[in-house]
């Protein structure tokens, strides 16, 4: 089923919602694994068809440039709206 906003976007709308989404999270530099995070309440939800991992991710995990752990890597994203929440 699809809907649209009032900003003429068509949103794709989910049989069901997940309530978590899989993540590659950076525990500590050198150790990646794949975890789950919880689906945020508010913005947009996308089902993720692939994900790119830049270079300051490869940077990030060999331990190059601190940053916060546990921490989500990945942030180049190609996927389609599943829902709009306010």
């Amino acid at each position: 089923m699809s809907t649209v906003n009032e900003s003429g976007a068509t949103a794709v709308l989910a049989e069901s919602t997940p309530t978590t989404v899989p993540v590659l999270e950076l525990d500590r530099p050198g150790h990646v694994r794949i975890g789950t995070r919880p689906v945020p309440a508010a913005g947009a939800l996308l089902r993720v068809e692939t994900t790119g991992v830049c270079g300051t991710d490869h940077h990030v995990v060999a331990g190059r440039i601190a940053v916060p752990t546990p921490c989500v890597l990945g942030h180049e994203v190609i996927g389609r709206i599943e829902r709009l929440a306010p």
